[in-house]
């Protein structure tokens, strides 16, 4: 769950505020077998947008803030 921040042509920037399953681990698990996970594992959807999207490339996960 989260909020949308921006789009380009390639990159959707989502503020992720919390998971619905999983911690952090889980999303840096995910990261690192990207390329071994199922292409109906790939996605995002924005409620927001109304729209999603298969991912070519892992998530980049930053952190800032508390």
């Amino acid at each position: 769950m989260g909020e949308f921040e921006g789009v380009s042509a390639k990159t959707w920037n989502l503020h992720l505020v919390h998971f619905l399953v999983g911690d952090i681990h889980t999303l840096i698990s995910y990261i690192d077998a990207f390329a071994a996970s199922p292409i109906e594992s790939r996605y995002v959807l924005s409620d927001e947008l109304g729209d999603g999207r298969v991912l070519q490339d892992p998530p980049v996960l930053s952190k800032s803030g508390g």
